[in-house]
């Protein structure tokens, strides 16, 4: 709906049976079956999925059809500088509960015979590992998203990354608040401005 009024990308599942007749669209894809198969016709930018923690990955994913890269959320200042030195197509995510597992397997369907009111259910379900740590579960269609416990949130550091040479960032929003997301945006295009 806004994808030609607005700087928007569609973001392809990794995980999928078929794939979509997508021509002469913005996408962010993240996987190389799914690169191998839009590349050409499409502005593709890679997601952190593809795991771009150096120079040699960006010249790969460039030389199969990739013009932007989302960089590794595991990556330290040091490794994004050494990056950004060679190559400033890239975009970071700043703020986000990354996604850690996606898998063709539901528990909620195994375990607790959930599937009949998975799709009409608004409950919320989690992971909890020994630390008590709780990890959202993600449904769509029996294909289960777990996502990390903690958020990053990286938007006090945009002046750094900014004299480094990053101009593209990222908001993955997941589960806030219209005022939460208000708030974010808020925050960021103060620390931009700054």
């Amino acid at each position: 709906k806004y994808k030609y009024k607005y700087n928007i990308y569609y973001r392809v599942n990794r995980v999928s049976n078929k794939y979509e007749n997508l021509e002469k669209e913005k996408l962010l894809i993240g996987d190389l079956s799914s690169l191998n198969k839009y590349k050409g016709n499409n502005e593709i930018i890679t997601d952190y999925f593809m795991n771009v923690t150096n120079i040699y990955s960006i010249n790969f994913l460039n030389r199969i059809g990739a013009s932007k890269f989302t960089l590794s959320v595991e990556l330290s200042d040091y490794e994004i500088n050494n990056i950004m030195k060679y190559n400033p197509n890239c975009e970071l995510i700043i703020y986000g509960k990354m996604e850690l597992m996606v898998m063709k397997y539901c528990p909620l369907k195994e375990n607790l015979n959930y599937c009949k009111k998975c799709k009409n259910s608004s409950s919320k379900f989690y992971l909890m590992d020994k630390d008590n740590k709780k990890y959202p579960i993600m449904r769509d269609n029996c294909i289960t998203h777990i996502m990390h416990y903690k958020e990053i949130n990286n938007i006090n550091n945009i002046n750094k990354y900014k004299n480094i040479g990053i101009t593209n960032y990222r908001l993955d929003f997941l589960d806030e608040t219209k005022e939460e997301i208000d708030n974010i945006i808020k925050k960021l295009k103060n620390n931009i401005n700054n």
